[in-house]
């Protein structure tokens, strides 16, 4: 993963980008790549170049052994390169192609030393904290300076440097401004916000960036301008003929976004299901997420991600109020994004108009396996048309599973089948295991209009098969080592001791119908009968009663010697298998010890064991691994699992993956507030990538070694979108743990149990608010009003503002002086619309924004 570490002042757009003539880019890349620079100074200095860069491509040679350090930006010497730009383009700074100084960075300054830092990268040639390289890198005409350093003192060495114009692949694709006639009997209308719409109603940037939680000396963010997690902004798009007289048929309402660093292509790839490792950004139209859920694209590089937005949206009012939420599942200071422009982009015609077809009720399967493709069916509504046309339909399809950071992604940008389907099907080729897939699907009438919205249909998740009951995917593991957890038994055969070392000579009793010494893992579970064990009362579900059968069978030899069946799961993966959890209910040692009946030789023998599933939640799926012994002696659940029985040896074991929950749990989180006076609260919070029937949470608190329910929330039904809920239990007492637990109640009235966390109540200090900060507001979502907390570390002059996504201040909650501690204020929302708003705390040096949704 590429450690991008970019510092981007405001790039001021004097005009538009200059792109060179066909011929002119031909010519310039078929130049001979000499150093065109002049030495200006070679001594001790302050500040001075060292080389002057005057025309493009331009190649050099050089070493940093004996240079001098003057800027002091780090700690190693560097070079000092004044470079000339006449013509505004797009700039490429390369120490890629050839030897280069490890751990090298460049620096892009406005000026000399002391002059605003444009870009910075200390790797992109394929390394991490190697050679650098920073891509197409929009400047204007004008005098820059790049510093060249190693990252400390002592990494001097020789470098080559390359620096050339290079074409932003967007403008490729960019179409121009205002109503072009297709030809066809339709128009295509174009509006485009960028930088140069700064201070219009349409984009109210640069936003002040305050005290930058990631880079000192960064002023402001937006557009053109390397924006960070928290610098959040919107913009507007607005179409002046979404009212014309005698109406306009719409075929199409696209938002096009040219961006740049959004991440790498193969992040996703490098850290399965861990979306905190990389660098992803939302975009949001009228406060509805939009699929794909993420910007697209490759790191160090320019991308364009293309979104349907529905054409209700839009002719509601003619506008779409844009929100782009930078680095949505971080907050680190290692990437940056920015947006160069963004195109509302609308297909149309006005000439013989007909009212739009119904959106489409559509409908799937209840259960996809791996060798069927996924079909799309639409089932109404009849008539499709109110003016009786022949209606056809459009399908986008969208997908996630786990390499593409828990949102979906286009089907096209799929790590694991980049295909872009069209049709109403998905080939089963195309799917995997464990896939979710989502569908977008517009009705089309004869005439061309679209259909006001769109049907949206999410799959469930596709399992390994057949279709039926519901079961768990269990998973023989063998009778092997397990890699991650190296589980301490010896690995061996029959006739050399292992697991299965019953003396082959003298067979006396094993689990299952025959002994095996199986020495392949991760394999589904086809041979139950020959591993004893089957599992019951499925799915298991995070500490709720299940049960297994474990079958016993003795051999010719067996003459009544003593017999006990372990077994352990361990439910939190953390290969300790002795952990006690769900608040100390679900012992890992799910069978301790338990005496098997009287036998005869070669007898069976099948025993039901029933416990409380330790179990734990990951991500809105739990799973676990098994372990099943028989043993000759009882030495406790600890010691039976450290060794092999010399006489009953055989050992068989398991990963148990329940099938997907019906809420898909992101985050859930319990935290206690302490106030200046009281007790404070406890506040939890949780997150869903997407929910599917859930008709609402149940909060459950511990009190007196009783579960009881103390609050209910409304769910989102079925949902695709990520969804943020949260909840304050202020019926807490200082210096008392509280246990709480977080369940789902789907459209049938079944509960299940996702999360559960655990709080210490403590007293407040005033001198504990150790740092300034501003707390995500509770309810979020809300309607009409909604609490604001903030943290002040020294007493002062504070300000407290709300504002739209255009950047206009709508209220000021706070703007005086007030003492250090924690402070609380209430936003009241009445008269304002449905959206997204900002709310921005500035207090000595330090600013912090959030973002809040007024849903009504």
């Amino acid at each position: 993963m590429k450690n991008l570490y970019p510092i981007l002042l405001l790039i001021c757009l004097l005009g538009i980008f200059g792109i060179a003539a066909a011929s002119d880019w031909d010519e310039l890349q078929a130049a001979d790549r000499t150093e065109t620079g002049t030495i200006l100074d070679d001594g001790p200095r302050t500040c001075l170049a060292d080389f002057n860069v005057t025309s493009f491509p331009y190649h050099h040679e050089s070493t940093l052994v004996d240079a001098v350090n003057d800027c002091l930006v780090r700690s190693g010497q560097e070079h000092i390169y004044q470079v000339v730009v006449t013509v505004a383009d797009e700039y490429t700074f390369s120490l890629c192609d050839g030897p280069a100084a490890t751990n090298t960075q460049i620096y892009i300054k406005t000026g000399c030393c002391s002059g605003s830092t444009i870009a910075t990268n200390d790797d992109g040639c394929g390394t991490t904290f190697g050679p650098a390289r920073i891509d197409c890198v929009p400047l204007t005409a004008g005098t820059y300076w790049l510093i060249i350093e190693p990252r400390t003192a002592g990494g001097e060495g020789p470098y080559t440097l390359d620096i050339s114009q290079c074409r932003n692949t967007c403008e490729q694709v960019q179409l121009a401004d205002g109503v072009h006639d297709n030809g066809d009997g339709t128009l295509t209308y174009v509006q485009t916000v960028d930088a140069s719409d700064a201070g219009t109603e349409l984009y109210g940037g640069p936003y002040p960036a305050g005290s930058n939680p990631c880079v000192s000396g960064m002023t402001e963010y937006g557009f053109d301008i390397y924006s960070w997690y928290d610098q959040d902004y919107g913009w507007l798009h607005t179409w002046p003929g979404y009212n014309a007289e005698g109406g306009v048929c719409v075929q199409s309402v696209e938002i096009v976004v040219c961006s740049y660093d959004v991440d790498q292509s193969d992040c996703s790839e490098l850290h399965p299901n861990n979306p905190q490792a990389c660098e992803l950004d939302n975009l949001f139209a009228d406060a509805v997420l939009l699929n794909p859920n993420y910007l697209q694209g490759n790191d160090g590089d320019w991308a364009v991600t293309t979104f349907d937005v529905s054409p209700g949206a839009l002719l509601a009012d003619g506008g779409l109020e844009m929100f782009l939420d930078i680095d949505v599942w971080n907050y680190t200071c290692t990437w940056a994004t920015t947006v160069h422009w963004s195109q509302l982009i609308v297909r149309y015609r006005t000439q013989a108009c007909n009212q739009p077809p119904y959106t489409p009720l559509v409908e799937s399967g209840p259960c996809y396996t791996a060798d069927e493709d996924l079909c799309v069916l639409v089932t109404g509504p009849q008539p499709a048309d109110p003016d009786g046309d022949a209606v056809t339909y459009q399908y986008r399809w969208f997908v996630m599973n786990d390499q593409t950071n828990g949102g979906f992604v286009d089907d096209e940008w799929n790590p694991l089948h980049p295909v872009d389907h069209s049709g109403s099907c998905i080939p089963a080729a195309d799917t995997e295991i464990d896939d979710i897939w989502l569908v977008e699907v517009y009705a089309v009438d004869a005439q061309g209009t679209l259909s006001l919205d769109h049907a949206t249909l999410q799959f469930p998740s596709i399992i390994r098969g057949p279709c039926g009951p519901q079961v768990p995917e269990v998973y023989d593991l063998g009778d092997i080592q397990v890699p991650e957890c190296q589980l301490g038994y010896p690995l061996g055969t029959l006739e050399t001791g292992g697991p299965a070392n019953v003396v082959q000579a003298l067979p006396l009793a094993w689990l299952g119908d025959t002994v095996t010494a199986e020495d392949v893992p991760n394999v589904p579970d086809t041979d139950a009968g020959d591993d004893g064990v089957e599992f019951l009362l499925t799915p298991w579900e995070p500490c709720a009663n299940v049960c297994v059968r474990v079958t016993v069978r003795t051999g010719p030899f067996y003459f009544g010697e003593p017999m006990y069946i372990y077994g352990w799961k361990d439910g939190d993966l953390d290969c300790s298998w002795d952990d006690v959890l769900c608040n100390g209910q679900a012992s890992e040692c799910i069978i301790q010890g338990a005496l098997v009946p009287p036998m005869e030789a070669n007898g069976t023998q099948t025993l039901q064991f029933c416990f409380p599933d330790p179990g734990v939640t990951d991500i809105g799926r739990y799973q676990g691994r098994l372990r099943f012994r028989l043993m000759s002696s009882a030495p406790g659940c600890i010691e039976a699992q450290a060794g092999v029985d010399p006489v009953l040896g055989e050992v068989e074991d398991y990963l148990i993956r329940d099938l997907q929950l019906d809420v898909e749990l992101l985050s859930f989180s319990a935290a206690h507030q302490p106030a200046l006076a009281g007790n404070g609260e406890v506040r939890l919070e949780w997150s869903t990538a997407s929910e599917r029937d859930n008709r609402s949470f149940e909060i459950e608190k511990q009190i007196r070694g009783e579960w009881l329910m103390i609050e209910r929330l409304d769910g989102a039904g079925t949902s695709t979108q990520t969804r943020n809920y949260a909840f304050s239990d202020a019926e807490v007492l200082i210096g008392t743990t509280y246990a709480y637990r977080l369940l789902t109640v789907d459209v049938n009235g079944h509960r299940s149990i996702v999360a559960e966390r655990s709080v210490a109540v403590t007293a407040a200090d005033p001198q504990t608010v150790s740092e300034y900060k501003l707390h995500a507001n509770f309810p979020n979502p809300f309607n009409p009003s909604t609490t604001i907390v903030y943290d002040l570390m020294e007493a002062g002059h504070v300000k407290l503002s709300v504002f739209d996504v255009l950047g206009r201040e709508i209220a000021v909650l706070q703007n005086g002086r007030q003492d250090a501690g924690r402070h609380r204020v209430e936003f009241a929302a009445q008269g304002l619309p449905s959206g997204l708003y900002l709310y921005r705390i500035e207090a000595a040096d330090f600013s912090q924004l959030r973002k809040m949704i007024l849903m009504k």
